[in-house]
């Protein structure tokens, strides 16, 4: 009988909150329905929500139940918010579900002091200058990626996540054997894919009706308690499995250098408490791949697509590096100032379909913006898919044209938005920036690229390429036909 009443409780109080949040100033917006609130659809999101821009203006309101939802599509808003205002704009946003299952993830804690103990550390490692030292990683890591793309049977995809995978877990935990970066990348993808589970939209009853979480386990339809008590022991044996690996090796004197061995033998005083050494450093570790294996992965597959499509400008690129490094080398990270070409065809990849396409932070109190009232917990997104496709910056945006950015006075460079803003931009853009650059240069350098064929067999239109939806976002699984340039580029992959 309790359990009636708090249900009958709940549904009491959404009428209540929908009735006090129809007095608030919230920005123009779809109009909702009665308690449940807007339809959003599970597909392309981001060119719905550049559809309602249209409609309803650059700053933009919907709910979902009782969760309120700010678009920002202008450039100038996002920056107001997430930049100017970044204190109040760099929480994530947070669930009924996240909070029963908890775990230590970088990409979706709070504000406070361990976010910053763990940018400390992601920052201390990835900084431009000791980026430097991992150069030879991504190398190796590109040639080894490059010497498999010919032949193989799996799809683009498949091959694009091994390579960000294999960067990740060396930049996290060393040069370790070759089955040791298989098993720890099976640990991450099993964490990933749980997360995403975790955070899947309206899969939930519990995150639109909070309330629900004090229903007890045996309580008919409470699955929900049971998967997120199972869900959090296991994430957190999938973070800190890894760690403990490596504390084994450092105890034998097989461990070798890395972001993990490194911070837990010395905090250089960035870690508090030595107690909390081992997660806190377990935690950022994992966000390596976390944060970078999706972005990437989904980047390097959406450049031999776009290559594919647009022959002319694989062929163009090649005509450069043979100009500046020759046909008897591959290009590297010096050449990179003398490949403006190179460097614009990396930028409109950036720019077509950026890999995250929808920046989401949450506000960490009440606001007022423009007139607009924007409450606390509140998730806000920053369309900048759409704002990279602002035809008043760039000139028919619907197609893929690198050299919009080959002129005196070019187009602002999108990844000072694609690498994220505020406080929650990306502490490791810059080797991340240059794994992009490295791969696209040896890419064109060294291949081919034939054809693409999506895995149904289908013909791929370049102006309507479809798109995965996700935390991050790639093209659909597609097959890529590739061939060495000459059977000279195949032999110095192997150097």
């Amino acid at each position: 009988m309790l359990n009636l009443w708090v249900l009958l409780a709940a549904a009491v109080g959404y009428v209540a909150f929908n009735l006090f949040s129809s007095r608030k100033s919230y920005p123009p917006g779809p109009q909702p329905k009665p308690i449940v609130g807007n339809d959003v659809p599970n597909s392309e999101i981001w060119a719905v929500l550049g559809k309602w821009a249209k409609k309803y203006g650059d700053i933009i309101h919907f709910r979902i139940f009782s969760r309120h939802f700010i678009v920002l599509s202008s450039l100038e808003s996002t920056l107001d918010l997430y930049e100017k205002r970044s204190k109040t704009y760099a929480g994530r946003p947070t669930s009924a579900m996240s909070d029963l299952v908890r775990n230590g993830s970088v990409l979706f804690s709070q504000p406070g002091n361990r976010l910053e103990i763990y940018r400390r550390l992601l920052r201390a490692w990835l900084n431009p200058d000791i980026a430097k030292k991992h150069f030879h990683i991504q190398r190796e890591e590109t040639n080894n990626f490059l010497k498999k793309v010919v032949g193989s049977k799996d799809t683009m995809s498949i091959m694009a996540r091994r390579y960000a995978g294999s960067i990740a877990i060396r930049l996290a935990y060393g040069d370790i054997p070759g089955d040791k970066k298989e098993e720890f990348a099976q640990i991450a993808d099993e964490l990933l894919q749980v997360q995403n589970q975790g955070g899947q939209p309206g899969r939930w009853l519990v995150n639109s009706f909070p309330i629900l979480r004090f229903v007890p386990a045996w309580f008919p339809g409470a699955y929900f308690k049971k998967w997120a008590s199972e869900t959090h022991i296991k994430t957190n044996e999938l973070i800190k499995t890894p760690i403990q690996m490596i504390r084994q090796q450092m105890s034998t004197g097989e461990a070798v250098p890395s972001f993990a061995t490194h911070f837990l033998e010395n905090t250089e005083g960035l870690i508090p408490h030595r107690a909390d050494r081992d997660d806190i450093v377990a935690c950022a570790a994992n966000s390596f791949y976390a944060a970078g294996t999706e972005t990437t992965s989904g980047f390097v597959a959406l450049c031999f697509l776009l290559l594919s499509l647009h022959p002319e400008v694989l062929r163009k690129g090649q005509a450069e590096i043979d100009a500046v490094v020759g046909t008897e080398a591959l290009p590297s990270i010096e050449h990179r100032t003398e490949l403006p070409y190179i460097e614009s065809v990396l930028k409109e990849v950036h720019r077509f379909h950026p890999a995250a396409p929808l920046l989401f932070h949450a506000t960490t109190e009440d606001d007022n913006y423009k007139g607009y009232f924007i409450p606390k917990g509140c998730t806000v997104y920053a369309n900048i898919w759409l704002m990279l496709r602002d035809p008043a910056h760039y000139a028919e945006p619907e197609l893929f044209n690198p050299d919009r950015f080959m002129v005196e006075s070019p187009p602002p460079d999108p990844r000072k938005l694609t690498f994220g803003l505020g406080r929650r931009n990306c502490p490791g853009q810059h080797v991340g920036d240059v794994s992009l650059w490295l791969t696209l240069a040896r890419t064109i350098a060294t291949c081919n690229i034939k054809s693409c064929t999506m895995v149904d067999g289908k013909h791929i239109d370049k102006l309507n390429i479809p798109f995965m939806q996700g935390l991050a976002s790639a093209p659909e699984p597609f097959y890529c036909d590739v061939e060495y340039r000459s059977q000279a580029y195949r032999e110095m992959l192997d150097h």
